[in-house]
């Protein structure tokens, strides 16, 4: 949808942007890239405690049939370097083409990199 999905927040309704090649060979894994702009340093969220803390993202990016998060021992190593801390899930065995992500700090991963296959 181009939008965050968060329950419990204001981002979620926040534009995002997110770049993909559009061109793709069979069996190649490419980087998708979703950014998400937000002004992290002056956000806070509530945390357990009652106090206000820094802003935790996440995502969920459902791509088309077909697309899945890459496996692992196929990541080269530019896109490992680039992901680092950031795990990617996938949502379900039947639906292998909706992964999750997150929360993560939103200072930190304001452009989050998507390995798909």
């Amino acid at each position: 949808t181009g939008k965050l999905a968060c329950a419990n927040c204001h981002l979620a309704a926040k534009q995002i942007d997110v770049r993909l090649p559009h061109e793709v060979l069979p069996d190649t894994i490419f980087k998708t890239y979703i950014d998400i702009p937000c002004k992290y340093e002056k956000r806070k969220q509530p945390l357990a405690s009652g106090e206000k803390g820094a802003l935790n993202v996440g995502a969920i990016a459902v791509m088309p049939e077909g697309w899945k998060l890459a496996p692992k021992d196929r990541l080269p190593k530019p896109i490992k370097k680039e992901m680092k801390g950031l795990a990617w899930a996938p949502y379900s065995k039947e639906h292998p083409e909706i992964v999750v992500a997150g929360p993560v700090p939103g200072s930190k991963y304001s452009r989050m990199t998507l390995p798909v296959l």
